[in-house]
C-alpha cells in the first residue's frame, strides 16, 4: 500500500463466545465447531488477546482509532470484537 493508504480492520476478541467452542489449529487460527438451535458453524477464526496485539498485527499502519465493542448474541453469548483504523505512513 502507498503512504497515506487507510485501513479498517475488525478482529474477534479473546473473550468472544466462539472461542469457548474452538480448538487451536495452528498459524493463529482456531477451529470453531458450534451448533445451536440457530447456528451450525464449522469454521476457522483468529482471536486477538488485547489492544496491544491488535496494534502489533497492524504495525505497518499508524493507529488513528483502536477500541473494542461487545454485544450479546441470542444464545451464543459475547460478540467481543476489536476495531482498528490506521494510516500507512
Amino acid at each position: 500500500m502507498k503512504p497515506g493508504a487507510k485501513i479498517y480492520a475488525s478482529r474477534n476478541g479473546w473473550s468472544m463466545y466462539y472461542r469457548n467452542h474452538a480448538e487451536y489449529a495452528g498459524d493463529g487460527l482456531w477451529h470453531v465447531k458450534l451448533k445451536t438451535s440457530r447456528v451450525d458453524y464449522d469454521l476457522f477464526l483468529n482471536f486477538v488477546k488485547d489492544k496491544n496485539e491488535m496494534k502489533e498485527k497492524f504495525s505497518l499502519f499508524k493507529p488513528v482509532y483502536l477500541d473494542y465493542y461487545d454485544s450479546s448474541f441470542r444464545e451464543e453469548g459475547s460478540g467481543f470484537r476489536y476495531t482498528f483504523f490506521g494510516i500507512k505512513e
